[in-house]
């Protein structure tokens, strides 16, 4: 991407992020722009999973994993306070139960404003 490309992206509203030193990507509020293109990206867009399909191909990808029929992958999330859990179980096309919570399962959806993976990035998919 171009300069004038990230120029005409921030005019329109896009948020801009640049990146210092090989780090993560941080939110630049008023970009100035004098630094070359490639530490400069317009913010990815995320949504919540449709299923428990899309989430597994997500994750397959993500690990560039040939995921196989009939096993369970090993898929680690973080909540926002902090704790680590992995999907133990799908139940169904849109809940998952997740270990060392003695809860109810979880819609997918809802989950993308609550976890992560761990990583950092957003339980959802990149638009």
């Amino acid at each position: 991407m171009t300069i004038e490309e990230l120029k005409e992206a921030y005019a329109k509203g896009e948020t801009i992020q640049f990146r210092l030193d090989g780090k993560g990507w941080t939110d630049w509020e008023n970009p100035k722009f004098d630094c070359p293109p490639c530490k400069y990206r317009i913010k990815p867009k995320y949504r919540p999973f449709k299923d428990c399909d899309e989430l597994i191909a997500t994750w397959a990808e993500m690990m560039g994993y040939k995921a196989k029929e009939n096993t369970m992958p090993l898929i680690w999330v973080r909540s926002n306070d902090g704790t680590t859990v992995c999907i133990s179980s799908f139940g169904g096309k849109h809940t998952v139960g997740l270990s060392w919570f003695n809860t109810e399962a979880k819609d997918i959806r809802e989950m993308f404003n609550n976890f992560t993976f761990l990583d950092g990035s957003p339980f959802g998919v990149c638009e």
